[in-house]
Parts: C-alpha cells; structure tokens; sequence
C-alpha cells in the first residue's frame, strides 16, 4: 500500500476561516520538508533520529555578545514536541498532535510536519473517510485540514475559549462534536474544511471524552464529564511501544546544563540523556545525574562573583560579590530558568511566560531586558550557554529543544 504523507502551511486566528491559496505541490512539499527533518539521503537507509531539526549547524557562528544580541536566532532543535493525542489512519501511519504542533508519522517511524504552532495541541481526530483531520489547541481554536487538496491552509474556527478536551467526527463524518475545559459542548455541520455551529450546550462540568452513539436510526452524543488531566506521554501498542520516543517526541523537559564542556545534559521527565556538541548525537558513554534541582527561586551564578535568583513575580535578583545588588524585571510570571554568558556580561532567563530575555549584568539598580525570543509554546525549564560562547540551549515543558546562535 502506498502511503500518502500530509504537509499544511498556518494561518493565524487573524482572519481566521478565510481561505489562503495553495502553495507549492504536495511531491515538492514532501520533498523539502522530509530533507530538512531525516535528511534526503538518510531517510532512505538510517532509522529516524530523535527529531534532529536544522543538523548539522552552520559554520562560523559568531561569538554571542552584548553587541550583537539582536541577532540571534533558533537554529536548530531536537524533538518534535510532548504528544498531547493521536489518531490513526487506515494507511498504518499516524497523526500526532504535540505540544509544539501537529505531525504525521508514517509507517516507517519517518515524521513529517503538517503545521508548527506557537501553541499546544491537545486532541486530535481524522474523519472516516480520512479526508480530513481536525486538531484542538490549547487556545481554544478548532483547526480543519483538508487533505484532499494537497498543501493547503487550515480552516481556523475560534468558538471555543478554553482548552480544547474531546473532539470526535460521527459516523459519515457529517457532523464534529467538541467539548472544553469549560463545559461549553458544541455539534458542528461538516461540509468539507467549512464548519457550521449546529448546536451548543454548557450546563456540564469538564468534558473529557466524546462518542457519537448510533441509537434509534440517529446518531446522539455521548460525554464523559471528569477532572480533565492531560498525558504526558502516550505509547501506541506496536512491536516497538517506544516508537514515539525514538521518533523524536519526549517527554517534557525539566532541567537543562552543560554537565562537561562538550555535552549537553538534558532530564526529559525524569529520563537522563545527554548530546554532544560536536554532532548533537548521544554518546556512547552517556552521562548519568542523580538529582535535578526544580525548585524555586532558581539560583545561577558564575565563577563566585554573582549570584541571581528569580523570584515568583517575574524579576531576578542579581548580587554581586561587592554586596551591590540589580534587579531585572520583564518577565510576567515565575522566572524558571537561569544562565550566564562565559564571560559573564550577560544573563539570559526563561519563564513561564514562554520567553527568553537577555540582561546585561553591568546595570545598575534595575533594568529591564535587552532583547526578547518566543519558541517554547510551554513554559522554559532549562538555559545553558556553551563554554565557546557561540551556543544557547532551551529545554522546555513542551519536551523540545532550541538551538541559538548567530550565523
């Protein structure tokens, strides 16, 4: 059988259900986008690594300063994100709907991105006939993809205002019911990637799954209503359970350092590993850790003379050995995330809020951040700086992480 593979570009919720046009064909799309995540040649003959994302790095990276902070940018990343749900498809493969964004995964373990969002997914379904998939975010937006066109651009609907917790297509795939943390329950008509509002309802109370249930020559939908918790982590029984693992989707990450100067150290939930620097692989002789300190404030410090400490409002504490003291300000919640430049110039911290923000140590009193980057679409558990000063790592709770530097 052959194996169709499904590719979309995004749009936004900024004029959302307005249709976009069709980009480049389906064969190209496929093309480009299994090049850049397996590697063209790689694909054919290796098995798939652990979502190796913009590898290997370009050359002559610049040395990460204060002068030059505004150019930095993501250049790589591992994973493709914590599974948050999964539907399958009558061809053997699967549609994952991640913390970092909704994938394919082909019989072959081969991945394929359908659309990155700056947002979780949360739950996933594929209609029968399998013409069409519907994804339910974390923000509350329903998004339709209509497979039948090839590379194309979801339908956005953005009814619902919280997170999205059971989505499920009945019968004839005529009708989408969905429900939310809220309670609001709601039937959609289905005519195509187009989306009508037939019913909704919100007397429940967190509505966890839904079925449609054929009785009486009609289809009626059955909920469950149940304290909603989220799996952070889903197997799928094959002859291999760790197939998503290997695929590239971890768990969620909460600690990230430079345990020696040529690995990085990463606790995906609790999992040790580590990656070289050289070629991002894990090495043979992989490091082992025996504690990863989550608890808060964060503390960091650099060769003695300082030490900053987040605190739970979203600014950071910097003191110095002289006894003077800055405090930076910029984030909107709890500061996670902590690390120095190796020349100590800079302070870079991730948050709850999804952002990483750079200080400069050298101010006095107060300041606020120099510059601002969003990647994570779940709060940042990890920073580390490489000893050469060219590389900075974010690990975060979506299970992904970044690679920044300056080309």
């Amino acid at each position: 059988m052959n194996h169709k593979s499904i590719n979309a570009k995004a749009q936004g919720r900024e004029g959302a259900k307005n249709r976009g046009h069709l980009f480049a064909p389906l064969r190209l799309c496929i093309f480009a986008l299994m090049s850049l995540l397996c590697g063209a040649a790689a694909a054919q003959s290796e098995p798939p690594q652990a979502g190796m994302i913009g590898f290997p790095l370009p050359e002559n990276l610049q040395v990460i300063t204060l002068d030059n902070l505004g150019q930095i940018e993501a250049l790589a990343q591992i994973g493709y994100g914590v599974p948050r749900d999964v539907a399958p498809m009558s061809d053997g493969s699967m549609i994952i709907g991640s913390a970092a964004g909704l994938w394919q995964m082909l019989p072959d373990g081969a991945v394929i991105l359908i659309e990155a969002t700056l947002f979780p997914l949360t739950q996933v379904a594929v209609n029968p006939a399998g013409t069409l998939i519907a994804a339910g975010g974390e923000d509350g937006s329903i998004r339709l993809y209509d497979l039948t066109q090839g590379a194309l651009i979801p339908m956005v609907y953005a009814d619902h205002l919280y997170v999205i917790t059971a989505l499920a297509f009945n019968g004839d795939g005529t009708r989408l019911a969905s429900g939310d943390r809220s309670g609001v329950l709601r039937l959609w008509e289905i005519n195509g990637e187009n989306a009508v509002i037939l019913e909704t309802s919100s007397d429940h109370q967190v509505i966890n799954d839904i079925r449609f249930i054929e009785r009486g020559g009609e289809s009626i939908i059955g909920y469950a209503e149940t304290e909603f918790s989220r799996p952070e982590h889903i197997r799928i029984g094959t002859t291999n359970p760790d197939l998503l693992e290997a695929a590239g989707f971890l768990p969620p990450i909460s600690g990230v350092s430079l345990e020696l100067s040529d690995r990085l150290s990463v606790n995906h939930g609790g999992a040790a590993r580590a990656y070289r620097l050289d070629t991002f692989a894990p090495p043979s002789d992989a490091v082992v850790f025996t504690h990863w300190a989550n608890d808060t404030p964060v503390r960091a410090s650099y060769f003695g003379n300082f030490e900053a400490v987040s605190e739970n409002d979203g600014s950071v504490t910097l003191t110095r050995r002289d006894g003077s003291i800055t405090r930076f300000f910029g984030h909107y919640r709890e500061v996670s995330a902590l690390a120095f430049s190796p020349d100590g110039a800079i302070l870079f911290t991730g948050g709850m809020d999804r952002a990483i923000r750079a200080f400069d140590t050298n101010t006095v009193a107060e300041g606020g951040a120099l510059f601002t980057w969003e990647r994570h679409s779940s709060t940042i558990m990890g920073l580390a700086v490489s000893p050469d000063g060219r590389l900075l790592f974010s690990g975060g709770y979506d299970g992904v992480i970044y690679v920044w530097g300056i080309r």
